[in-house]
């Protein structure tokens, strides 16, 4: 292709718009009859008997298979998924492959591993053969949601579009598109096919499910599984479940160390995650010179100085977790749309049953 470059002015980079870039997942392939083969497996390691091929898919084969997933048996790691990751940027594509760090939590909390990460496989576009000459005008990039909305937006596209200039002018004089492509930025989007296991899948979207991880560029990508999981059974939805949070009830937050940070004002100015103010409320009341603090009446936590800003985010992250998780906010518990109650298996439960 040859390309034609003119002159492009500050001002008409800054009128550029942006294509609204949404991730997509799309559950290519899976193990044939998955919950059958658990079951097969399940017997197999358990009796003598002669396994039934023509196991009939029954309510009881799926509970074992739910059950078994929800007791972290490694039998999930038997259960293959393919997906498609459509519109994906660079950078979040190297949080995804890199060696076995598959969730970073922060420089100071360190990386967790992610279980089978390794026997991974991954297939991406190639910008050693891809033409990224259109990519910011066509708006095949990133923008995070620090971003969005602000007065840094401009600037952001604006670096877009000045990667995509040089890129073809790099082009034009002849240098080759696998060395041209050095300067396109990792906010630039592509297509990759990531292989995993049950397991792995699980781990991730319980970790980046947890409120301190946060989703961040996750997000689409996390929710992504869980809306292409659930076209095979609602259970699945599970899968998004806190890592505190284990057979329904709450086992103790595991980054006490990182809320009371939080609770006092260290470090990143984020907000403590509400169920730990819950359940940890005494060691939370505790912290000197504490940034967040209880109220007396109502008891819900707010600013020593009552900054709005931060209040307000609070408030935002904790409504789009609870959407999210489809819990309680404060306590964990499960709800749906229609205000019932469900168990560990989506089925509605008295209100009279404490979970």
């Amino acid at each position: 292709m040859v390309y034609q470059v003119q002159q492009t002015t500050v001002l008409e980079l800054f009128l550029i718009e942006k294509g609204d870039i949404k991730m997509r997942v799309t559950l290519l392939s899976k193990t044939k009859d998955m919950f059958k083969t658990i079951w097969s497996v399940w017997q197999a390691s358990r009796t003598n008997e002669p396994i039934d091929q023509g196991i009939i898919l029954t309510q009881e084969v799926k509970n074992l298979f739910f059950s078994l997933l929800q007791e972290d048996v490694p039998l999930m790691e038997m259960i293959e998924l393919i997906f498609l990751l459509e519109d994906i940027p660079i950078s979040l594509r190297e949080q995804i492959v890199r060696h076995r760090l598959g969730i970073k939590f922060d420089d100071r909390l360190g990386a967790d591993i992610v279980p089978e990460l390794m026997d991974s496989t991954f297939w991406c576009q190639s910008m050693r053969v891809m033409d990224m000459g259109w990519f910011a005008s066509e708006g095949n990039y990133f923008v995070p949601e620090s971003i969005h909305s602000t007065l840094s937006l401009a600037k952001y596209d604006q670096a877009m579009k000045f990667a995509e200039i040089i890129y073809k002018q790099l082009i034009i004089v002849g240098v080759p598109r696998e060395d041209a492509r050095q300067v396109i930025p990792l906010g630039a989007t592509h297509r990759m096919v990531w292989k995993l296991s049950l397991s792995a899948l699980k781990h991730i979207c319980s970790k980046r499910s947890c409120w301190i991880a946060q989703l961040g560029m996750w997000k689409p990508i996390i929710k992504g599984f869980v809306n292409e999981m659930t076209k095979i059974d609602k259970r699945f939805y599970n899968l998004v479940t806190p890592p505190c949070i284990q057979n329904e009830k709450f086992q103790g937050c595991k980054f006490c160390e990182h809320n009371k940070k939080r609770v006092v004002g260290e470090g990143e100015q984020m907000p403590p995650c509400p169920l730990y103010l819950h359940y940890h409320e005494a060691e939370a009341l505790q912290q000197k010179n504490a940034k967040w603090t209880q109220t007396q009446v109502t008891k819900f936590w707010v600013t020593i100085d009552r900054t709005m800003t931060e209040e307000n985010q609070m408030e935002q992250m904790k409504k789009e977790y609870e959407e999210f998780w489809r819990r309680n906010i404060n306590t964990g518990e499960r709800w749906c749309s229609l205000n019932k109650r469900l168990d560990v298996w989506g089925n509605e439960v008295r209100s009279d049953v404490k979970l």
